[in-house]
Formats: structure tokens, C-alpha cells, sequence
């Protein structure tokens, strides 16, 4: 009897949480039972519980981890057939704060908390786990993140506690569209170039661009460094473009060695650009956004996307993948568009920020993107472009 009351209380503690973000209706068994799984737009969401091993021992603060011990996650995976899937997982700790009250239900509704996927994903079957009994997973969004609300009967089981959640999400690895969901508009166009040319035109009028870490990164308020370089990565380059800061309205026009700023005190778009983004914060993302892997999520979450480089623009933006990297869709770096003119044909140049060694010790440099691809580190193949939403 204690044995079958100690199963029966695990059992009601681990919680599979299974959703499909698609109009795909999958059937998975495990331990010869059917799990459904119900897309959203079918007013459906079933909440299935896995049976536990009753030798498992809980503690208040463990993270349970039963992905492996779900038998029918693989055939759940399976029914969509051709696709790449590609995984994501996050541990997350919170305390969530009660968003609503369901009438109806008798259940308490939290806040929604963001989880942040490493790859854009469609087709996505969400497993999680709690440590506490009654959570549940309401929602998603396709593509860059899942929103995740928790539910459960008791407020005072609910209100101020810690829980741990465990997130497992298999999906279809989604490729950029071919076109911009963006029209190309010369005279936004030209607003991009301008901002771009004002940090070259500084370097070639002899302001010194370094690499490394900047006040744009939580790890560093540096904006220039004991030489009074500036200190710039590629991510930082582009940042500065698409928030709509010009060079001489960024903190880079003072040259003090040494000098520091903090990101909060950091205006974007003193021009009031229609253009330029504030990466300081987003909601959705839920923290500054200035960094490759966190740009790019705001690119996808967007629409800016795509792939066809006959329809490269002056002002878009090209994103190199690199293979590996445990970036956001594998970033390794990013760059801005020049189209020029020569004999008769478009060919597109960059702005980048560089290592070293292509720039002679100073970082910001401007190539044609064959060059880039020719040095080998980074393929065409892996590379798509974004712009910006006029």
C-alpha cells in the first residue's frame, strides 16, 4: 500500500506537457497509452501524465528530467516525415507572479515567461516538467521563442515559490523565406548608407576602431580602450547602423582613453529614424539586444529575414552562419550592404567589424562579400541577409 501510494503521488507530480504548434494532429503511445496532441487552432490541449518509477526519490528542489523516459516522444517526432529537426532545451528557476483567475476552471494563471529558442523552429512538440504538481503549458509562438503560462489549482502552492522547469523542444529547423517581407525603399536606403558611412568616413579621417568587449555587452562598460581606440565587434557595428546612431552621435566621437558608459544612459535613434530599432529592450525578448545571437532572434521574431541575394540592397544586413556555433541559428557574424556599380553590374560590398589581420590593425573595414567567402571561413551557402523594416 505505501508503495502504490508513493506511485500514485509521483505520478500526479510529474507532468508531460506536450503542445504542437501547427495544424498537425500527432498520436504518440508510450507505455501503451495514447497521447494526443492538438494544435492550438483545434481548441484542444491535452495534458498527459507519464507514469514514474516509484524508487525515484523527489526533493523540493530538484529539476526533474524525464524527456528520456517518455517512450513515445520519438513517435510523436516521427509522424511529420522529410524534416530536419533540430532541438532546443533551457532550465529555467522562477517565481511567478499570478497573472489571472479562471472563474470557471477554479485555476490560478501566471505570468507568462519567455523561453528563448536556439534555432527558428516550426512544428515544435514541447515537453516540460515542474517540480511542483498542476503547471501546465498553455502557449507558444512558432519560429524564435515559446511563451510559457503555468496554471494550477492552489494559490498558496502557487504564489512566491521557486519552481524549476525543465523545457525540451524538438521541431522543424525553419530556412528564411527567399523574398524581404520588405520593400526596398531608396531613400530609407540612403538614410542606412549615410549612418554607415559616418563611422567609415571617422576611420578614414584617423579614428581607431579595436576589437573587443564594449559598454553595448553586460560584461564591460569600455567604450574605448586605454589607447582611446574605439572598442567595436561586429555586432556592435551593426547595432550602432540599424539603431540609428550616427558616429557623431554615439559615445565613439569622444576619443578619451579609457572612457566608460553605461548601457542604460545609451540613447538609440537621436535622428528619429523610421527605420532604426532600440535594442535596449524588448519585450518579448525580455533584455537588451546587442549581440549576434540576440539580433538575429529579433530579425526572425520580425519577418526581416530571407534569402535571395539578387534582391541584396544597400542597407541590409548579411548574416554568416558558422556551423557549430551555439549561437541563435548558428551566427558568427554580421555585416552591412553597400550595392556599387561596376561595369554595368551590382556587386555587393560590406562594412564590417574584422579580425586583425584583414585590417591592419584597424577593425572596421569595407570588402566586397566574394572576399569574405573567398578567405574561406565563412560559406555562401551558409549565409542569408535581413532588412530593416522601413
Amino acid at each position: 500500500m505505501k508503495a502504490n501510494s508513493n506511485s500514485k503521488r509521483l505520478t500526479t507530480t510529474v507532468l508531460l506537457l506536450l503542445l504542437i504548434v501547427s495544424c498537425v494532429n500527432i498520436s504518440a503511445f508510450a507505455d501503451g497509452k495514447e497521447y494526443v496532441i492538438r494544435a492550438k487552432n483545434g481548441q484542444e490541449l491535452v495534458l498527459a501524465e507519464e507514469k514514474a518509477s516509484a524508487k525515484r526519490s523527489l526533493s523540493k528542489d530538484s529539476i526533474l528530467n524525464i524527456t528520456s523516459e517518455f517512450k513515445g516522444f520519438n513517435k510523436a517526432r516521427n509522424v511529420i516525415k522529410g524534416t530536419k529537426y533540430i532541438q532546443n532545451s533551457a532550465k529555467l528557476t522562477i517565481i511567478p507572479k499570478l497573472a489571472w483567475y479562471n472563474e470557471q476552471s477554479k485555476e490560478y494563471y501566471s505570468q507568462e515567461i519567455m523561453f528563448n529558442l536556439d534555432y527558428p523552429s516550426k512544428n515544435a512538440v514541447i515537453l516540460g516538467s515542474v517540480d511542483l504538481a498542476g503547471y501546465k503549458v498553455v502557449n507558444t509562438r512558432a519560429t524564435s521563442n515559446c511563451q510559457v503560462v503555468f496554471r494550477i489549482k492552489s494559490k498558496t502552492a502557487f504564489v512566491g515559490k521557486k519552481v524549476h522547469v525543465k523545457l525540451h523542444v524538438i521541431g522543424e529547423q525553419v530556412s528564411p523565406p527567399k523574398s524581404p517581407k520588405t520593400a526596398y525603399n531608396p531613400l530609407k536606403s540612403q538614410e542606412i548608407l549615410a549612418v554607415i558611412k559616418s563611422y567609415n568616413n571617422a576611420r578614414e579621417h584617423g579614428r581607431k576602431f579595436a576589437y573587443g568587449n564594449n559598454f553595448t555587452y553586460y560584461s564591460s562598460d569600455k567604450v574605448n580602450d586605454k589607447e582611446g581606440s574605439a572598442l567595436f565587434e561586429c555586432d556592435t557595428f551593426v547595432n550602432m547602423v540599424t539603431g540609428g546612431v550616427r558616429y557623431e552621435d554615439s559615445p565613439y566621437a569622444d576619443k578619451s582613453p579609457n572612457l566608460e558608459l553605461d548601457f542604460q544612459n545609451f540613447k538609440y535613434n537621436s535622428n528619429n529614424y523610421s527605420w532604426a530599432i532600440d535594442y535596449k529592450y524588448d519585450n518579448a525578448y525580455g533584455r537588451r539586444m546587442t549581440n549576434t545571437s540576440s539580433m538575429l532572434w529579433y530579425y526572425w521574431q520580425n519577418e526581416m529575414v530571407f534569402t535571395d541575394k539578387n534582391q541584396l540592397r544597400t542597407g541590409d544586413i548579411v548574416i554568416f552562419r558558422a556551423p557549430g556555433r551555439t549561437t541563435f541559428d548558428m551566427v558568427g557574424h554580421v555585416a552591412m550592404v553597400e550595392m556599387v556599380e561596376e561595369n554595368g553590374e551590382q556587386v555587393p560590398y560590406i562594412y564590417h567589424v574584422s579580425v586583425k589581420d584583414y585590417t591592419h590593425g584597424n577593425v572596421l573595414d569595407r570588402v566586397t562579400l566574394a572576399s569574405v567567402f573567398d578567405r574561406g571561413r565563412y560559406h555562401e551557402e551558409n549565409a542569408y541577409f535581413a532588412r530593416l523594416n522601413y
